[in-house]
């Protein structure tokens, strides 16, 4: 069984003793703090499947089931005002959370992928891990990719 602990960090980088994030009965994986740090979001299997959840962080407060049928790998848009997560590593789902309260799951798009995905603060891109088919091959190209990378972290002289 995986659980989620939680640490404390001084300033001077002491770190505490771990503590549960909670009494879990079932296995937990893939721990995210929002942005502001006063949510995290994560998966468990106590329901039976894989299902997504977020609690306030530290606490107190009561965990809420953010994903209607199964979820995995959550993930916070910079802002925190949206959380990702995947519905059978082919369904990129998202849920609005506004003032602590979360909107309904949506679905964003298909595309057979890995695990590891990430968004832009502008939420309007994805790097995404995609899953290649055994004995098959992908070659991805990006294009300009330096220029790009220039224009978002200009060098400073």
């Amino acid at each position: 069984m995986r659980q989620i602990f939680a640490v404390d960090v001084s300033p001077t980088n002491q770190v505490s003793e771990p503590r549960p994030l909670h009494q879990a009965a079932s296995s937990e994986a893939e721990g995210e703090v929002s942005p502001d740090g006063k949510w995290v979001a994560y998966e468990s299997s106590e329901s039976g499947e894989t299902a997504v959840y977020v609690q306030p962080f530290p606490g107190p407060g009561s965990k809420v089931r953010v994903s209607e049928h199964g979820g995995a790998f959550p993930r916070w848009s910079r802002d925190g005002h949206e959380l990702y997560y995947w519905v059978d590593l082919s369904q990129m789902m998202t849920v609005e959370m506004k003032d602590g309260a979360l909107g309904p799951p949506a679905p964003l798009f298909h595309l057979l992928l890995g695990s590891t995905f990430d968004v832009t603060a502008s939420r309007d891109r994805f790097l995404v891990e995609v899953v290649v088919t055994p004995g098959g091959s992908t070659i991805a190209t990006i294009v300009n990719w330096f220029e790009e990378l220039r224009r978002r972290a200009p060098v400073k002289p």
